[in-house]
């Protein structure tokens, strides 16, 4: 029976394997997420457009924030894997 004890020992450490990867995606991901979400707060403080002085400016601005937006639309924030998002 000591066969059994082994691999009890073994689907416990996989076990906690498994948990502190877990956690560590989670850290990941939630890093990403403010990371993306601080990016988003320059372009839209407030949820406007920041500093629309100029007509020049605000099309400028207005084409980026857009851009941004339809990037953010395009990709899936909850996937590790590489994505590509064509033009």
């Amino acid at each position: 029976m000591r066969w059994k004890r082994g691999r009890r020992k073994i689907n416990y450490q996989l076990e906690g394997l498994r948990t502190r990867f877990h956690r560590a995606q989670m850290t990941r991901d939630e890093a990403a997420h403010r990371q993306l979400q601080r990016a988003f707060d320059q372009l839209y403080p407030n949820k406007r457009c920041r500093n629309a002085t100029s007509t020049s400016h605000h099309c400028w601005h207005g084409m980026v924030v857009t851009f941004v937006d339809w990037i953010y639309n395009a990709i899936n924030i909850g996937s590790n894997e590489h994505q590509v998002v064509y033009l």
